[in-house]
């Protein structure tokens, strides 16, 4: 759910969510009025003017057609269509009007200001003139199915001309359906003594009183385009980089005020100009003249590219507050490749409506800034946690991308979050309806075989495992599993996670290559890791997984059990999947391919995700019926579904609506050809390339 807004309160992974789901359709709200308001300086204006093209170039519905969503610009004003607002009562023939470049909506609520005196009219939005008050003519336009979007102050209430700009659109009537965007909700102002271990925070409290109550959506600020390929971390010379201003007031221990706030970006730069850590860190500020320098003389132009040439040498970007907690140096690091280093945990929670925040950044406690150790602590972070999160940052980046153009906007960028996300809050079937658990137990069971290659094919069916030909595949598709399922849920969600690992494909006795994959799982919970011979097909080895999570643990205290294959490679963290999938019920993969018609009589069995306390009848269904039984369907559980769906008493879920086109198998690079379209993963059997692989005999 969207936060509410009360009074006080590797390679460029291309896609955010499963491209085949139709995206919402969006309107752009038309009147007599284009102005829109501008809400900060050039280095972080809140484009509303890209975002508008971008919506109405790839999100208008077909003519005639009402839009699932209308968003509402700031020319325009933000008045339900439905009621009529008369113009305000001009009083004395002088009247306050909005100041040059300001909008329509700003010229009428400057003249409900009006009065004999000039001091009623607030000086930075409104000049005293005598001449008729403009008023915004709406266009009629059908309304949206689900409800009403717009674009507040970035952040929203922190600036005072902000503030005054935004104070006509506060107090009109809003929808009652209605969801703000900005780059911070809630947005709080920080404060640190640059001595104690946390920091204090206020909320600003910038809010009209005539509206109904209504949504917030942080977004990420708009940066350059994220390019396909990042430096390696052995090619980023610098362990670290600060860019940003520092301004200065006088404090009583002589350090000084960092943008009005704390001494946080001073001790950051400290250290980084400290001799003893020279060649580690890099700055970009306006306090020292003899380094090219953020301020104005430069242009902006050109304090862009700085910055882009500073992260990609950085393998991480000290991102400290300012004036509000959110900061665009975060968006402009993770597109160059650099890991965003946080220093309080709200920034992270709020932008991981966009992905998992969490793993593509590290935060630093304060108490270690404030001993003057921020480098140190990067430099002992685990070598293996690193390359995680570059590899991370590599492969997610494009979800937290705010384009800076309509001409580069891609599908699967934060545009496409922002309008799904939007559209989910109003929908009765909200998207997604993860149910995810939070703080909870998780546990992950990979069964059958590992190191495979193939599937079927005529004359070979059933090939076999432990194959050295598979070997790198094999280990990438486990790695997936950790990057992609287990982490998130672990360090996204705060979940627990147990891993059991079963695999059955050894000649004589366990396959010798398993043992390879205990080095992906070094940061999970091995509660089991037992290869063992080949058990003779899947039924077998789908019972052998079951019976040794029950030996291991009581399968009932779990909130969520995870019941996988080897040999798939995972394209998207599990806290980004879309609807269809519910985990708070039992879910197999998805159905089978068309020729079986549109029915749940036939599903895909390759994961299967079972609440606890639903295990245990799933688990007397195997090995019964047409459910994982050695006789039918080779032993695949494909036909599970029915006589799941009688033991729960309720029809099973789907965890994608994607179906896989045909059965195709092939032996050959990128072979199983019948599921490579899937958003939410790949098998990786048979992915050597020539002839058939050399299996090893124990």
């Amino acid at each position: 759910m969207l936060s509410p807004l009360t009074l006080g309160s590797s390679p460029l992974l291309p896609v955010s969510g499963p491209e085949h789901l139709p995206l919402p359709t969006v309107a752009v709200r038309r009147c007599s009025s284009t102005k829109l308001l501008e809400f900060a300086g050039d280095d972080r204006t809140v484009r509303e003017d890209i975002l508008i093209g971008i919506l109405v170039a790839h999100f208008t519905p077909p003519a005639g057609q009402a839009p699932d969503l209308l968003f509402m610009p700031t020319s325009c004003g933000w008045v339900d269509p439905d009621i009529h607002q008369a113009p305000p009562d001009t009083g004395p023939s002088k009247h306050c009007k909005a100041s040059a470049d300001q909008s329509l909506v700003q010229d009428a609520w400057c003249a409900s200001r009006c009065s004999a005196s000039t001091d009623q009219c607030p000086e930075n939005v409104c000049t005293c003139v005598a001449s008729q008050v403009a008023e915004v003519a709406n266009y009629s336009a059908l309304a949206p199915r689900l409800g009403y979007f717009a674009v507040g102050a970035s952040p929203w209430g922190a600036s005072p001309q902000a503030g005054l700009l935004m104070q006509p659109l506060l107090e009109q009537q809003w929808p009652t359906r209605m969801v703000i965007l900005s780059t911070e909700i809630p947005a709080f102002a920080a404060r640190w003594d640059g001595v104690s271990a946390e920091l204090e925070m206020r909320q600003h409290l910038t809010w009209g009183e005539n509206h109904p109550p209504a949504a917030g959506l942080p977004v990420p600020y708009f940066s350059a385009d994220p390019p396909a390929i990042v430096p390696s971390l052995t090619e980023r010379p610098f362990l670290a980089a600060f860019i940003g201003s520092i301004s200065t007031g006088n404090m009583g221990s002589g350090l000084r005020k960092t943008a009005d706030r704390s001494p946080l970006r001073e001790l950051l730069m400290k250290e980084c100009e400290d001799p003893a850590n020279a060649g580690e860190c890099r700055v970009v500020s306006e306090v020292d003249n003899a380094r090219e320098v953020h301020d104005a003389n430069l242009g902006m132009s050109r304090v862009t590219t700085l910055a882009e040439e500073t992260y990609r040498k950085a393998r991480f970007a000290f991102c400290p507050w300012g004036d509000t907690l959110s900061q665009k140096s975060t968006f402009d690091a993770l597109m160059q490749g650099s890991i965003p280093v946080f220093f309080e945990g709200v920034m992270a929670k709020q932008y991981a409506q966009f992905g998992p925040m969490k793993n593509v950044s590290v935060q630093i406690p304060l108490g270690v800034v404030a001993e003057g150790g921020a480098l140190k602590y990067l430099r002992a972070l685990p070598v293996d946690k690193v390359r995680r999160l570059h590899e991370d940052v590599s492969r997610l980046r494009r979800l937290f991308h705010m384009p800076s153009s309509v001409a580069t906007y891609v599908r699967g960028d934060a545009v496409d979050r922002i309008v799904r996300k939007v559209a989910a809050h109003f929908s009765s079937t909200p998207l997604p309806a993860l149910s995810l658990p939070q703080s909870g137990r998780v546990a992950v069971l990979l069964r059958g075989q590992a190191f495979r290659t193939g599937g079927r094919q005529a004359g070979h069916s059933g090939l076999w495992g432990c194959s050295t030909g598979a070997r790198d595949a094999q280990i990438n598709a486990t790695q997936s599993l950790v990057d992609m399922i287990t982490r998130p849920l672990r360090e996204v969600c705060e979940n627990t996670v147990d891993v059991i690992v079963s695999e059955a494909s050894g000649e004589d006795g366990p396959c010798p290559l398993t043992w390879k994959l205990k080095d992906a799982f070094a940061a999970e919970h091995l509660l089991a890791f037992e290869p063992q011979k080949d058990a003779g097909g899947q039924a077998e080895s789908m019972r052998v997984a079951l019976d040794l999570f029950k030996a291991r643990a009581d399968p009932a205290s779990y909130d969520l059990i995870l019941i996988v294959r080897h040999d798939l490679r995972w394209k998207l963290p599990i806290d980004a999947w879309h609807a269809p999938v519910d985990f708070a019920k039992l879910n197999f993969f998805s159905r089978c391919e068309p020729s079986f018609g549109s029915s749940m009589g036939c599903v895909e069995d390759m994961v299967v995700t079972v609440p606890g306390r639903d295990f245990a009848a799933f688990d007397g269904q195997v090995g019964s019926g047409n459910c994982f039984v050695h006789e039918v369907i080779d032993g695949a559980g494909h036909g599970c579904v029915q006589q799941v769906h009688d033991k729960l008493g309720y029809e099973p879920g789907l965890l994608t609506d994607w179906r896989p086109t045909r059965r195709q198998w092939k032996l050959e690079p990128g072979s199983n050809t019948r599921i490579a379209s899937c958003p939410l993963l790949e098998s990786v059997s048979a992915m050597n390339t020539g002839n058939l692989p050399v299996r090893i005999e124990h």
